[in-house]
């Protein structure tokens, strides 16, 4: 008898409570869901764009140390040029301190 009391007491629940319940749970996780996929979507969207910035980044490092390896390889043609040069001018330079030397003694 006290198991009748019991069951008694105990609220009924219709289909159409558990439909209601199943829908508002429906819902809330839908709205749950929706939110996921909006910040989701919103961190690839900002990992994207870093992601490209920092390829233009890598491209323009890559540009700048070509261009710094050119004029280093540059720089070195024109040293050596110039040394080239320097030796060609040494005898002349020679010859005209000499005349010189010939003009200052007269």
């Amino acid at each position: 008898m006290q198991l009748r009391d019991i069951d008694s007491t105990a609220p009924v629940i219709t289909s159409m409570d558990l439909s209601y319940e199943l829908k508002y749970n429906l819902a809330k996780l839908t709205q749950v869901i929706e939110s996921e996929i909006l910040t989701l979507s919103t961190k690839l969207f900002k990992a994207q764009n870093d992601y490209h910035d920092a390829q233009e980044s890598k491209n323009e490092i890559e540009l700048n140390l070509k261009a710094q390896a050119d004029a280093e390889k540059r720089q070195a043609e024109l040293l050596e040029k110039l040394d080239e040069l320097e030796t060609l001018a040494y005898p002349r330079k020679q010859l005209l301190e000499e005349k010189k030397h010939v003009y200052d003694s007269r």
